[in-house]
C-alpha cells in the first residue's frame, strides 16, 4: 500500500492519528481502552487507536504536553499494559506533537538506554530529537 503524502500530512495536522495509521498505513483496528493514569498529582487517559502484529499506538491528548520525565514516566507504566508501542502525546490546541517510543537497549555492562523521538508541528518533516533517556 503506497503513502500517500497529502493525506497523510492532513491526518498529522488534523491529530487524525487513527485515520493516519488505520486508513493511510493499512494498521488494523483495536478495541478503545482508555487507561486512566496518575503521574506527580495530574491525571492522563491514554487511548488504544490502533495497532499492527501486537505493537499498538496509544494516545494522549492534554491541554499541554507533559514534560519530558511525565511521559517517560507515563510510557514506562503503559509497557504493563503493552510490550511495543508507540504513544503520540497531542496538545489540545492542536498545536503541538510529541510521539515517543521508548525501545530498550542493553549495552555491554551498562542498563537499559532509551530514545525518545519527537514531532513538533511547524518542523520539517522528519525532523525530531533523538536525545538518549538515562
Amino acid at each position: 500500500m503506497p503513502l500517500h503524502r497529502q493525506r497523510a500530512q492532513k491526518y498529522l495536522q488534523q491529530f487524525d492519528f487513527e485515520s493516519l495509521f488505520i486508513e493511510e498505513l493499512g494498521w488494523d483496528g483495536v478495541d478503545r481502552v482508555m487507561l486512566p493514569f496518575e503521574m506527580d498529582g495530574e491525571y492522563f487517559e491514554v487511548v488504544s487507536i490502533a495497532q499492527k502484529r501486537g505493537f499498538t499506538v496509544f494516545k494522549c491528548i492534554t491541554a499541554e504536553i507533559p514534560a519530558r520525565p511525565i511521559r517517560v514516566k507515563l510510557d514506562r507504566q503503559l509497557t504493563d499494559y503493552s510490550k511495543s508501542h508507540l504513544l503520540v502525546f497531542g496538545d489540545e490546541g492542536k498545536t503541538q506533537q510529541e510521539w515517543l517510543w521508548l525501545k530498550p537497549e542493553i549495552k555491554q555492562g551498562k542498563s537499559k538506554r532509551e530514545k525518545e523521538k519527537v514531532q513538533r508541528q511547524g518542523h520539517r518533516q522528519g525532523q525530531c530529537d533523538r536525545t538518549p533517556i538515562r
